[in-house]
């Protein structure tokens, strides 16, 4: 009987846990604040691409980035990086092992990733051509 009972709890334990995976986190009400500050890091990262484009032919971010994916995840970190600095410092003094940082960061890089993902890849594909096969 006692081994029904354990079995019976672990099968609740692992649904609740299966449960809990699926659901979507939400950002803090902290992140939901600065949203617009985090946009702000995305676009001006991004119009500085657009320009350096405009003035020197594009070549330039052809060369440096391999694709749009390279491009995009360079202008994520780097805004990502810019919001650390900005408005979180303060979360504990040790950036690595923050838990809360930790949770804050992949809140952004969803928030950047649903938001900007393919318009930066697209534009990246509209300015590089394509190495041509052979």
């Amino acid at each position: 009987m006692y081994i029904f009972v354990f079995i019976d709890i672990i099968m609740n334990l692992q649904e609740t846990i299966r449960r809990i995976l699926r659901e979507e986190r939400k950002p803090s009400n902290f992140l939901k604040r600065r949203l617009e500050m985090l946009d702000y890091e995305v676009e001006s990262l991004f119009n500085e691409i657009e320009h350096r484009i405009e003035t020197y032919s594009g070549i330039d971010i052809c060369i440096i980035y391999k694709n749009g994916v390279s491009l995009f995840e360079t202008i994520m970190e780097n805004s990502i990086s810019a919001m650390y600095y900005n408005h979180y410092s303060n979360i504990d003094d040790n950036y690595d092992n923050s838990k809360e940082w930790a949770h804050e960061y992949l809140d952004m890089v969803n928030y950047i990733r649903n938001k900007y993902q393919d318009k930066i890849i697209k534009y990246y594909e509209d300015n590089c051509p394509s190495p041509k096969l052979k």
